[in-house]
């Protein structure tokens, strides 16, 4: 650290804050438990993750895992806030107790009280640059609000996101939890990243301007490519920051900057490793030529749409003909919560598997009926076909029928699975012309930009959904949301005191979305 300090031709330090924020979830943390004659307890829960929940139910009992079913139950928002289940247990041990089903569900009130929002960050960075621009040294001390008692590493997330952006060759970061007398904080999209980017991109910011050099440039002249090292000291992949940061340049070329008193333009990245997990999936396929897919990820954001896409294209069938069913802990195969940017990527996976387990056996039939071999064979239009010689095929529908009749070889399903792939890491880069009140401080959003390295958007209408949820919440945690105590107590216990940006037009006045390659 020494040696980069001394390389570099300016230093600057700077301590940098953030709030308690909430996740703003539509609906309250709700459960249901009820107890059978033998002592079989089934809860309901809109937990992120059913098995998770499970396993939490079943420590909290002290029951095993075999005696606990959890049906999941479509959730209204979760956001990270979810993966804690506040309420389900409760329900299960009452259940047990009264020998009758139970129902709890929290007040908006005790939700803002008692769920986990994101913690308070305090973070103080000093970073040493060369007059080109170079970052030639950087360290970090990074404390975040854990609440009265501990419940995830946001300390170690923050070390890893906040400076993983760029290549910086002599780095120290410290990252503390501390306890406090206050609620548990918890996840909330990319769980602490967001503080660290604030940190982090409020710092690249000042050492542009001292500079004298465009914000863009000096990104781009740090940013990180495949290779380069992450903090933790693993080696990036394949990656795209610096091409998605190119493509914001363009973008921005043929903007002009806002112009007038108190208006301005503001340039903020973003990096998220992406979750990890298992995944397993189920296919069933129909005597019509129908497929059912069986899951136990919980679908947060459109999920079932992605998947059953998957299963259309591998089969080449129609979408329609292809239902995802989530399954609860005793029909579904095991599945990971759904946090993180996981569930595409890794139960894509373990649905590509299933797929390809049913393919094959369909395959083995179709070219004992065809007189070819299955390397020949190929899914188009609902049959399997000749590769070169699409009129000599057969149709999907009958090879699944004939092998549920007398003299088949029994229904056809297919399994798939994955353990933890390689991590998919993904940036991003924002841009926000704003204009402010002088007299009232009052913000307005003239436009806003998201240039995201998202990789195969398999369902790009949910990709951008994403990003511009993530852009409200963003403008909310920027703008209004805060958590006030006072001495440990929440005050703003209500939707009237906690305030979260709506869809008012005074508050967004345009949105632009950069789709890349």
């Amino acid at each position: 650290m020494e040696r980069g300090f001394k390389e570099a031709d300016f230093i600057l330090e700077n301590t940098f804050r953030t709030q308690t924020v909430h996740q703003g979830y539509l609906e309250p943390m709700a459960a249901v438990a009820s107890v059978d004659l033998s002592g079989k307890i089934t809860v309901w829960s809109q937990s992120q993750g059913i098995f998770a929940a499970r396993g939490l139910i079943s420590e909290f009992l002290k029951r095993p895992l075999s005696q606990i079913r959890v049906v999941p139950v479509e959730v209204g928002g979760a956001f990270g806030g979810k993966t804690y289940q506040l309420v389900a247990p409760l329900c299960a041990l009452l259940s047990c107790k009264t020998g009758r089903p139970v129902k709890i569900a929290m007040t908006r009130e005790e939700v803002l009280q008692a769920s986990r929002p994101a913690p308070t960050s305090l973070i103080t960075l000093k970073m040493g640059v060369s007059k080109e621009g170079r970052i030639t040294a950087a360290s970090a001390d990074m404390v975040f609000d854990a609440g009265a008692f501990f419940e995830r590493p946001h300390s170690s997330n923050a070390a890893l996101h906040g400076l993983g952006l760029y290549n910086i060759p002599n780095l120290k970061i410290e990252a503390v939890d501390v306890l406090t007398n206050k609620v548990p904080s918890g996840s909330y999209r990319a769980p602490a990243a967001p503080q660290a980017a604030f940190a982090v991109e409020s710092q690249m910011d000042l050492i542009a301007r001292a500079l004298g050099m465009d914000p863009l440039q000096l990104r781009i002249k740090n940013a990180v490519v495949e290779g380069d090292l992450m903090p933790n000291g693993n080696a990036f992949p394949r990656i795209g920051f610096k091409e998605t940061l190119e493509r914001m340049a363009l973008h921005l070329r043929g903007r002009e900057k806002p112009e007038g008193e108190n208006r301005g333009r503001g340039i903020a990245c973003g990096f998220w490793l992406g979750g990890i997990g298992c995944s397993a999936a189920h296919v069933n396929v129909n005597a019509d030529g129908s497929v059912n897919l069986i899951v136990g990820s919980v679908d947060l954001t459109g999920s079932r749409t992605t998947l059953a896409q998957i299963v259309a294209e591998e089969f080449s069938i129609p979408l329609e003909k292809v239902t995802v069913v989530t399954g609860d802990t005793e029909t579904a195969p095991y599945s990971t919560e759904t946090v993180g940017s996981r569930t595409t990527y890794h139960m894509g996976i373990a649905v590509h598997r299933a797929c390809q387990d049913v393919k094959a056996k369909i395959a083995r039939q179709a070219a004992l009926s065809l007189g070819v071999e299955s390397k020949d064979l190929q899914f188009a239009n609902g049959r399997i076909e000749v590769r070169g010689r699409p009129e000599e095929s057969i149709s999907f529908a009958f090879l699944v029928r004939n092998s549920i009749s007398v003299r088949g070889d029994g229904p056809i399903t297919g399994r798939g699975s994955v353990g933890i792939p390689e991590q998919a890491p993904m940036f991003s880069v924002h841009a926000a012309d704003i204009a402010v009140d002088g007299e009232t401080g009052k913000v307005k959003i003239l436009s806003y930009a998201a240039a995201q390295d998202v990789g195969l958007a398999i369902n790009p209408m949910l990709v951008e959904g994403q990003i511009q949820g993530a852009v409200s919440q963003g403008i909310g945690w920027a703008l209004m949301e805060n958590y006030v105590f006072d001495k440990g107590v929440l005050k703003n216990t209500t939707l009237l005191y906690y305030q979260m940006p709506t869809a008012s037009p005074d508050l967004i006045a345009s949105k632009h979305v950069v789709k890349g390659e």
